[in-house]
């Protein structure tokens, strides 16, 4: 399984955590999991990919 790389979005732990609660409180239920969904499957489709090619190699 690939690692995943961390993400610089210069931001401290306490922003991304108030930013997280600000955008949960803009949507409702309907559309979180919508976008949950939606990131799952790009995970899925990306740690597809890197399996494909780490077996390349």
């Amino acid at each position: 399984m690939a690692i995943p790389a961390s993400l610089d979005m210069g931001l401290t732990s306490e922003q991304v955590l108030e930013a997280f609660r600000r955008a949960l409180n803009d949507m409702t239920d309907e559309q979180i999991n919508a976008k949950f969904t939606e990131i799952s499957a790009k995970i899925t489709a990306v740690e597809e990919r890197l399996t494909a090619l780490e077996k390349e190699e």
